[in-house]
């Protein structure tokens, strides 16, 4: 992260999850990085790409174990 943040023309990253479905995005906004946290019932947001999708979908296929979220 720290890197990412260093470099001055990234606008905006995403961490995806891979334990159970939770997507982070980290958005320069001002000359500060604001964190976002979407679960699977959000719908996750791209600014710099002006791209929606639901979190759900980045996971599709794909079974958690129950006991991942504890």
């Amino acid at each position: 992260m720290k890197l990412y943040r260093a470099y001055p023309t990234i606008e905006e990253y995403m961490l995806v999850n891979t334990r159970f479905p939770l997507i982070e995005i980290h958005c320069r906004e001002n000359g500060k990085w604001v964190s976002t946290v979407f679960d699977e019932n959000d719908e996750v947001s791209l600014s710099s790409l002006q791209l929606r999708f639901p979190c759900a979908a980045a996971y599709a296929d794909i079974d958690f174990p129950e006991t991942a979220q504890n």
